[in-house]
């Protein structure tokens, strides 16, 4: 059954969008699956001779993938299956240090195509959004070499920061922001689809590709910031993205170079009081 179409909400819209969303997953079926617990312990004994387990989530979860398919896909797993490493010997892959649902939403990528915004996901982290997954499975596929899922993650978050860099948001501050001023941090609901809070969770999603991502040169990093210029000044208005330029710096780093290619250089205006203002020169 086809899920109905979302309406523009009245009353109290968010309580409304909420239960739209809702009946949307349910009619659509997008439903979680348990994760694999993985046992005490897991030995090649377990594993068909064509087969090869990835345990992650601090060993608690794994999943049984075709040792062929994840070599023909990913350089970094053929190397460790077919190099000199342990793991080309037990077939076991532990996988370390990383988001638990960003591996998660990659092995449902590498066997479906695809991934979704789990309920159980929401559940646990009701201010994730899918701009932050996207940029969650982006820095998994670049840390695995998975440059299938890589360009699918990337594509999707530039589609998301797209439709939120052409929104129609408020000024918070239209001339400049002063460091001595509170920043305005505001909580907005997770159903909350004003241009505020949207574009609030753009820069929340900002913060973490720039914080994950070692180099200026990375590919998704330098689209967001071709984005960006192209309305620097508008979000130059907002305190919270004030915040994010000056205290992210490769963030600024990259966003001085990148006009500096196009012969304009970031002024930096001091004032009399604390704080300072913008401006661009040739």
């Amino acid at each position: 059954m086809a899920p109905p179409p979302i309406n523009p909400p009245t009353g109290n819209y968010i309580e409304e969008y909420r239960e739209i969303v809702e009946h949307q997953l349910a009619e659509l079926d997008i439903s979680f699956k348990k994760r694999n617990e993985a046992p005490a312990t897991l030995s090649i004994s377990d594993l068909g001779p064509l087969e090869t387990a990835i345990i992650y989530d601090s060993g608690l979860s794994f999943e049984i993938m075709d040792k062929g398919y994840l070599c023909n896909i990913s350089r970094y797993f053929s190397n460790a299956l077919n190099g000199p490493f342990k793991e080309a010997t037990t077939r076991i892959i532990r996988l370390r240090h990383d988001f638990p649902w960003a591996v998660y939403a990659m092995l449902d990528f590498l066997k479906n195509g695809s991934y979704y915004m789990y309920p159980v996901l929401l559940q646990q982290y009701p201010r994730i959004t899918m701009l932050d997954l996207h940029v969650h499975c982006y820095i998994v596929a670049d840390k695995y070499d998975l440059p299938a899922l890589a360009n699918y993650a990337g594509a999707n978050c530039l589609r998301i920061v797209a439709d939120a860099l052409m929104l129609d948001w408020k000024f918070d501050d239209p001339d400049f922001y002063d460091e001595s001023e509170s920043l305005p941090c505001v909580n907005y609901h997770p159903y909350d689809m004003c241009a505020e809070a949207e574009v609030s969770r753009f820069l929340d999603s900002v913060v973490l590709l720039w914080r994950n991502t070692a180099s200026s040169n990375d590919a998704l990093r330098k689209e967001v910031v071709d984005m960006i210029k192209a309305c620097f000044i508008k979000l130059m208005r907002l305190k919270s993205f004030q915040f994010v330029f000056s205290n992210l710096r490769d963030f600024r780093l990259d966003l001085e170079k990148s006009f500096g290619e196009n012969g304009l250089v970031i002024m930096y205006r001091a004032r009399k009081e604390n704080g300072y203002k913008v401006a661009f020169e040739a």
